[in-house]
């Protein structure tokens, strides 16, 4: 495998690192090509430091050299982050998120169907049945579920029966609170007078 001209250019100039230089002049006693390319490049240093008589002398070389060797750097670090996106890109679009997802999918899916496929219970049926005729309104408690009496007419908030529930009630309202066994939600049935 040969040298790649980057490196032989490098060494050329003396700009070479030393663990690189190390190996790259092994490489030229070992490689006639490469050999031949680097002399090509030495003569061709030796030309341009010919040339650099004729540019002007307020020209400062050392200046000049530190913006370029800036310009380089500053190139590779951006191409470094670019690269860095690109592979986070490719972390997003593997198949370890799609696997996440899928997995989040189905916590929610089965949660979901769990709090919706409990069977129908007998928790907040209406029922409108005829009372007896008193003034006003009358707000009870039973052991089916709160009631609401008036004009002749009883409105029932029904509960499960085999649910523990506990009452509450004032002068202008009544109220039933529970847990249910199958879901283990809590109902809380509230009915104001007015």
């Amino acid at each position: 495998m040969h040298a790649s001209e980057t490196d032989l250019a490098l060494y050329a100039g003396g700009d070479l690192g030393l663990w690189a230089r190390f190996r790259l002049r092994r490489h030229l006693r070992a490689c006639a090509q490469c050999s031949a390319r680097h002399s090509e490049l030495v003569e061709a240093r030796a030309a341009l430091l010919d040339l650099a008589g004729e540019l002007p002398a307020s020209l400062d070389w050392e200046a000049l050299s530190a913006e370029m060797r800036a310009n380089i750097h500053l190139g590779l670090a951006a191409g470094e982050c670019v690269a860095t996106a690109q592979e986070r890109s490719a972390e997003l679009t593997g198949w370890r998120p799609a696997a996440v997802l899928a997995g989040a999918a189905l916590v929610v899916a089965v949660a979901w169907y769990a709090n919706h496929t409990q069977p129908v219970t007998p928790t907040n049926l209406v029922q409108v049945q005829p009372a007896p005729k008193t003034g006003g309104v009358l707000l009870e408690t039973s052991s089916s579920g709160l009631e609401w009496k008036e004009e002749g007419h009883t409105l029932t908030l029904k509960h499960p029966k085999d649910q523990d529930v506990a009452f509450t009630a004032t002068l202008d309202s009544v109220r039933a609170r529970y847990v249910d066994r199958d879901s283990g939600q809590v109902t809380i049935n509230h009915v104001y007078a007015q």
